[in-house]
């Protein structure tokens, strides 16, 4: 019934309250360092430990209905756990029913009586006890319909997403009331606790992200265990057999330029060999990273930070961007790049490109590669993939190639929520070996089966869905939705298919060469947070710097500009209009942080 209600509620106060939401729309973090965005930063709370609610009372009594953690485990001296923790079943023997608002790309493919009788959130609740009502919104109402609630004073227990969707920062949605700070409560979280402090000690970026404070964590994160790389540029290697080449030999600009002109001059259907995207670099994962930059066009956005001997840089604006475009626009100049590169924001855009061999170096998941090869209209089509163009042979990467654990997906607990300890609990669940497994895999029978080998394999219903939903979609509903969701998750089980090992190795192959090539020395820490009086400032700019930046910087892609002789006055606009201003709020907060 709260759940029907809640739903009501939206749908009256949703046309009253929309024109007074203000901005309704924060960025999703991405895998590349935090860029000049203009959204609100975190500011340094006033006071720790500022949730309404009570503190937790310690390990529950022997005759509890529950089966916390709290009390059973080996802690670091943070209060971390040192490992996994195996909950005992169920958490919970009582009646209680908590509330979660979350959201879906396809709500038409939850069954009319809703989410809960599905085999996994049934599975879950009879193995742990704990009755949840699901609150599912479509992906484009989800922050108005969030705001709502939070402006009725009638939040759901659990919130996804509630960083990004709060008018405010991490830190006030807390002071506010509406909120609790997990810190609190870090005695209920073993699992979450020991993935973000100990299971991978040196994984800096995973704790900062989640501890905004030593005392202060506004929400659990959605984890991959063992991160990799799923895109990044591929090679016609068909062709580079013609070349009396392979993939691998493509390793510095000079040898990809080689390759490229090979293609444009053998090659009857291949007149411009390289896909260059609207962005310059991929979304999906920085790929052009060897000038010590890091080249992305968008809106919103004033390149990207970066720190160089403890001085905070913004891409696009440097002699190393300078450099890096002398060769994108030689290439152009040479007709080796796609003239139509600005209408390429997705694989989707150049599918007739790939398809007709009208493109030789191009990006690609990696599980499209196979798929490319199947759609060819040439037959022996084959793509490998290639690993980042750098400017000679050995150079190690500084900054772009991180492979982050932490997705953009979070969930935060309502200050009005009445167990607390249980719900964080139950939480927690997911990250553990047992409740982990169950919400990335789904039951037993829907999206995977075991083979003969007794080893995992996704169904013919999961690959072949008879309502037409693709493999991915298929997952975020019948398993984690690591999008709207938390919990620990793999990186493999898209791969479970016939073939799909070999697909994965690409993956394994590009994850294992940022290893072995990147150092992320020159990275923008995520504890480097703005506060509100920082972002404010800083947003007084972006627009202006943003627009110039994006407009311009294009421009020499094509030489509308040149290189030579236009790169001055464009940084002469850049430092004009705001830039100096806005580098020098980073390097305050890059300086405070370093401070400690």
């Amino acid at each position: 019934m709260k759940k029907v209600l809640a739903l009501t509620l939206v749908a009256m106060l949703l046309p009253a309250l929309f024109a007074g939401c203000g901005d309704s729309s924060k960025p999703t973090p991405t895998q590349e360092p935090p860029a000049a965005t203009q959204t609100p930063a975190t500011s340094a709370p006033t006071a720790t430990g500022s949730s309404e609610t009570s503190p937790p009372s310690a390990a529950a009594e022997p005759d509890s209905p529950y089966k916390f953690a709290a009390g059973k485990y080996e802690k670091d001296e943070r209060g971390a756990a040192n490992d996994f923790y195996e909950y005992e079943l169920p958490l919970s023997t009582t009646d209680e029913v908590f509330t979660f608002l979350t959201y879906s790309f396809n709500l038409s493919a939850y069954p009319e009586e809703g989410y809960e009788i599905m085999a996994l959130p049934t599975a879950d609740r009879e193995m742990t006890g704990v009755n949840v009502e699901y609150i599912i919104t479509p992906v484009m109402t989800s922050v108005e319909s969030f705001r709502v609630l939070v402006a009725s004073d009638d939040l759901p227990d659990m919130c996804s997403n509630a960083i990004m969707n709060y008018n405010g920062t991490a830190e006030e949605m807390v002071e506010d009331g509406y909120f609790v700070n997990l810190y609190d409560y870090l005695d209920y979280m073993p699992n979450f606790s020991y993935m973000v402090c100990n299971y991978d000690p040196s994984d800096t970026v995973l704790y900062q992200t989640v501890f905004y404070h030593d005392d202060f964590i506004p929400a659990f994160y959605c984890i991959t265990q063992e991160p990799v790389r799923l895109a990044g540029y591929c090679v016609r290697e068909d062709w580079m057999q013609q070349f009396g080449m392979t993939a691998s030999d493509l390793v510095t600009w000079d040898d990809l330029h080689e390759a490229l002109l090979l293609a444009k001059t053998q090659i009857t259907s291949c007149e411009y060999p390289f896909i260059l995207r609207q962005n310059i670099d991929l979304t999906t994962g920085a790929w052009f990273m060897s000038h010590d930059t890091l080249p992305f066009i968008i809106d919103g956005s004033a390149g990207r930070n970066f720190v160089i001997d403890g001085k905070v840089k913004i891409s696009n604006s440097n002699d190393s961007d300078r450099d890096f475009m002398r060769i994108i626009s030689g290439f152009y100049s040479e007709n080796l790049i796609n003239p139509n590169w600005l209408a390429f924001s997705r694989a989707a855009d150049t599918n007739a490109e790939i398809n007709n061999g009208e493109t030789f170096y191009a990006p690609m998941h990696t599980g499209d590669i196979t798929n490319y090869e199947a759609s060819s209209t040439q037959p022996g089509t084959l793509w490998r993939p290639t690993s980042p163009p750098l400017r000679y042979e050995g150079q190690i990467l500084h900054l772009g190639g991180q492979l982050p654990r932490e997705t953009s997906s979070t969930m935060s607990i309502s200050a009005k929520c009445a167990n607390i300890p249980l719900v964080v609990s139950w939480i927690d669940w997911r990250f553990s070996p047992v409740g982990g497994d169950l919400w990335y895999w789904g039951v037993e029978g829907e999206i995977f089966e075991f083979d003969d080998k007794g080893e995992r394999v996704l169904t013919d219903f999961a690959i072949n869905n008879p309502a037409g939903l693709t493999l991915n979609y298929l997952l975020l509903i019948y398993a984690l939705n690591h999008s709207a969701n938390v919990g620990l998750i793999q990186a493999d089980r898209e791969f479970k298919y016939p073939g799909g090992d070999i697909t994965f190795g690409y993956a394994l192959d590009w994850t294992n060469w940022l290893k072995e090539n990147h150092d992320g020395a020159y990275l923008y820490p995520v504890g480097a947070r703005l506060t509100v009086e920082q972002s404010a400032e800083i947003n007084s700019y972006l627009s202006d710097v943003s627009t110039y930046m994006n407009e311009n910087y294009a421009q020499f892609v094509d030489g509308s500009k040149n290189i030579e002789t236009d790169w001055d006055n464009y940084i002469n606009g850049l430092n004009s209009i705001g830039l100096p201003e806005i580098k020098a709020v980073y390097q305050e907060a890059y300086d405070a942080f370093m401070a400690g």
